[in-house]
């Protein structure tokens, strides 16, 4: 009967176990309870969800113990002398390559590969595949194909414990080392195994300032290897009370004992530990499963809040960006209502030293032609008058022969031209800025590609936008401007002869007053010297889409802000002080 059978017996009885399985069955469903309800409340986590599921279904596992340490520290001999067997395998090497996983069960030893395939072994081939031997090429392939070791033995401290042998943590191997913090990361108590030769290595002190919180008041450190020491009796009491005054604050209990001697048979060489383990981790075995599991359903639903303010401070600074690429697209807006603005005043004044040209040309080349008047003229007579109706000469201005075709073809060519050129300036000032906007938005999307990944600019809308107020401006139905376009912005000239009855050569006051009347080239000025629909319009179309992505930013930092609040509630219901 082994040590610890012995102070099982002596310490428990049976109405004592039942008291502690109810009360641990208890605290389990309890806990079990906690993580159901933070699930309901996860309905917008759906992943979540599914990894609280998982941490709920492990409520009723056995507790895990992580035996830690640097290698040689003595790992695998300390667990044989528990295990009252010469199970691991030991050595000078370090003999412990992968993880290893002590289970209660008929005894067997289960190897699992990383490509999901497994196989049984013997002792001596565990020895074999499990130690580093770096010489051996083929002995290192096969132990990085290695993903996990299973050692099941029939002994009552396995009954509701799992041991986890882990390799060194000053390893040779890297990868070794990495293995080990995981593991640290998802155990649920500790023993720190240090050896009486070196005690506290720099390595142990950094993992335990690392993982200390985690395992706090849950953890035993063991001082292994005290065979090793010249004088135990006097070298033994001073490591201790070194340890205590530098370990208490992370350890529930310090221990020197020697695994080594234990296997030959001298049992109080390990006592110590089964004392502190009995006394410390067992009674307490259930609440510390549950702690573990509450504890990192907490820390996975802080990582993920961590990971959404971390999305917030992007989505900020992306708000930043926004205004300086909405204040890049103003510049650039500037600019085309400069040269479009710059065309349409050229534009006018063309029109207008048309209509001035067209004016001079009408006084200068108006010629008379002979028109006769009726009149009625009375004759007196005896008793009545008589009246006799006669025709007088009337001078009335003309053009003579194809002067007023001439005119108006000529007309209708410049307008065309001023119409014509004036277009073709827009055309060339939107392809211009089409090209600036888009190379801008480029590098704004390549530049915040972590957060709008998801996110168009909507460029090709912007364009669009910017096209259509070019086309409105250009061809209105509404306006002259578009009469212009397609009848070359004239009436017939000659129409002034009929409207006009003027019987002498018109002032210039006159024909500039019949030339405005009856020509839009005024409108046309007008339309073009009043830009600011148009100023207002093309505003609109280019800073739209910065305008609705800001929007979404906007509705996104406030989802996720809700997000973190309903994360932050359910941690908070997740405290480890109800259990």
């Amino acid at each position: 009967m082994g040590l610890f059978n012995k102070l099982h017996t002596l310490w428990r009885t049976d109405s004592q176990d039942k008291s502690a399985a109810n009360q641990e069955y208890k605290q389990l469903e309890h806990t079990a309870s906690i993580l159901s309800q933070a699930i309901d409340g996860l309905t917008n986590f759906p992943n979540l969800q599914e990894n609280l599921e998982t941490f709920k279904n492990q409520v009723y596992r056995p507790l895990q113990v992580a035996v830690v340490g640097e290698y040689n520290a003595g790992k695998s001999t300390f667990l044989n002398a528990i295990l009252e067997d010469s199970v691991l395998p030991t050595g000078n090497l370090p003999t412990t390559g992968c993880v290893n996983y002590i289970r209660y069960g008929k005894f067997s030893i289960i190897v699992h590969y990383k490509n999901g395939s497994s196989e049984a072994l013997d002792a001596v081939d565990l020895q074999r595949i499990s130690t580093h031997d770096h010489e051996n090429s083929e002995s290192a392939y096969q132990l990085q194909q290695l993903k996990y070791i299973e050692v099941f033995k029939e002994s009552k401290i396995l009954e509701e414990i799992v041991f986890v042998d882990t390799p060194g943590l000053n390893a040779p191997n890297e990868a070794d080392r990495e293995i080990t913090e995981e593991l640290l990361g998802q155990s649920d108590a500790i023993i720190w195994l240090t050896s009486a030769r070196k005690v506290l290595a720099a390595t142990e002190i950094e993992t335990l300032e690392l993982f200390g919180d985690r395992y706090k008041g849950k953890s035993l450190c063991v001082i292994s290897q005290i065979d090793d020491l010249n004088n135990p009796n006097r070298e033994v009491p001073l490591l201790l009370k070194h340890a205590n005054n530098t370990l208490s604050d992370y350890f529930s209990n310090i221990v020197a004992i020697s695994a080594l001697e234990a296997i030959e048979g001298e049992e109080d060489k390990i006592e110590p530990f089964y004392t502190a383990f009995w006394q410390d981790i067992v009674p307490r075995s259930r609440e510390i499963v549950a702690q573990t599991i509450l504890l990192d359903s907490r820390n996975l639903l802080k990582n993920t809040v961590n990971e959404f303010n971390d999305g917030i401070d992007k989505l900020n600074e992306l708000s930043k960006n926004i205004e300086s690429l909405k204040d890049n697209a103003s510049e650039i807006t500037d600019s085309l209502l400069e040269k479009t603005n710059k065309a349409s005043q050229n534009a006018a004044r063309s029109f207008h030293q048309v209509q001035d040209r067209l004016i001079t040309k009408i006084q200068s080349d108006a010629t008379t032609w002979t028109d006769y008047e009726p009149y009625t003229r009375t004759i007196a007579g005896i008793f009545v008058n008589d009246y006799v109706v006669e025709y007088r000469e009337i001078d009335r201005w003309t053009w003579e022969g194809d002067s007023a075709e001439e005119a108006h073809n000529w007309i209708v060519s410049e307008t065309q031209n001023i119409i014509e050129q004036f277009s073709q300036k827009c055309d060339k000032v939107y392809q211009k800025t089409a090209s600036a906007l888009e190379l801008m938005n480029n590098n704004f999307k390549e530049k915040n590609n972590d957060v709008i990944n998801d996110v168009d600019l909507n460029t090709s809308t912007q364009h669009f936008m910017m096209i259509s107020e070019f086309r409105s401006y250009l061809e209105n139905p509404d306006s002259y401007f578009s009469g212009a376009i397609r009848h070359g912005g004239v009436v017939p000239i000659s129409w002034l002869i009929f409207i006009d009855k003027s019987t002498s050569r018109p002032t210039a006051s006159r024909v500039t007053e019949l030339v405005k009347g009856l020509l839009p080239l005024q409108v046309l000025q007008d339309i073009l010297n009043n830009n600011k629909h148009f100023n207002t319009s093309m505003r609109t179309a280019i800073t739209t889409c910065y305008e609705w992505l800001e929007n979404q930013n906007n509705e996104k930092i406030q989802q996720v802000s809700s997000l973190i609040e309903e994360l932050e509630n359910i941690i908070y219901s997740i405290r480890l002080d109800k259990i």
